[in-house]
């Protein structure tokens, strides 16, 4: 069934970072990250998405492992509490990722408009000219 003028039609995309086959980071850890630093807790981060903190714990570190480098500061409970917060590294990491998933969606949305869409929602009673090729 093809598409009416009305209906909703686009694209989404998800970036991902791959390091020798493992997955690094992406939009996931990305709002788990910007959570954390939200809150100065990965604790309270990991429950406001509705995640185990050990399985928040377990994304961090498998991160920080495939990176070399540390993504958050962890601070153990004690007279002021414990609490989280992002490295400089994961600072960056997190505003230069958010940069290029932005950058990556606009590129994505025009270019689709551009070329895919028309072929979708073609004009009543005919078909797109390559479309009807072939």
């Amino acid at each position: 069934m093809m598409p009416k003028e009305t209906d909703d039609l686009h694209i989404s995309l998800r970036a991902r970072i791959y390091i020798n086959g493992t997955l690094a980071y992406g939009s996931g850890i990305s709002a788990l990250l910007q959570a954390t630093r939200r809150l100065h807790s990965l604790h309270a981060a990991s429950k406001e998405l509705d995640m185990t903190y050990r399985k928040a714990l377990q994304i961090v570190d498998r991160a920080e492992a495939v990176f070399g480098k540390k993504i958050l500061q962890k601070r153990i409970g004690g007279p002021k509490g414990g609490g989280s917060e992002l490295t400089e590294f994961g600072e960056a990491l997190v505003k230069q990722f958010s940069h290029f998933e932005e950058k990556l969606q606009t590129f994505a949305e025009e270019s689709f408009a551009r070329s895919i869409s028309p072929m979708l929602l073609p004009e009543e009673g005919s078909l797109p000219k390559e479309a009807s090729q072939g």
